[in-house]
């Protein structure tokens, strides 16, 4: 399943759990109502549209880059079974702002604060993740 097919499945799961018809979906997010019936049908994917309506639910979406993590504190991790977010646990614990910038380039910034909510952060850490959520969306 390619990223664009995988959004529009998203998009189309989520306007549904909100009840939304696709004249509503397309009014809401500025666009015809055919564009919308085209797109259910696996037509007219473009990323443009694709992020119109995720926009109109409220959805985000977020690229993880293909490029490897680069840490510059060598991590145990010798548990291949080790979660992605022990990593980031991990990551935010040592407060690295290098690492902890990685980490949000690398598995996204929102997931990586979703796993910071869980944690007890120094207030360093607290303020570099919102400076670089600043730098994000400047």
């Amino acid at each position: 399943m390619t990223n664009l097919v995988l959004i529009q499945t998203q998009i189309f799961s989520r306007s549904q759990e909100l009840g939304w018809t696709h004249a509503e979906l397309a009014r809401r997010a500025g666009v015809a109502r055919e564009t919308v019936s085209r797109l259910k049908q696996r037509q007219d994917a473009d990323f443009s549209l694709l992020a119109k309506l995720c926009q109109a639910l409220g959805l985000t979406i977020e690229a993880r880059s293909e490029q490897p993590l680069r840490l510059n504190f060598p991590y145990n991790w010798s548990n291949p079974a080790m979660s992605a977010d022990a990593k980031m646990a991990a990551i935010l614990e040592r407060g690295l702002f290098e690492d902890v910038l990685e980490a949000a380039r690398y598995w996204g910034l929102r997931r990586l604060q979703a796993v910071a909510k869980n944690q007890v952060l120094a207030p360093s850490v607290e303020r570099m993740l919102r400076n670089i959520s600043a730098g994000f969306a400047a």
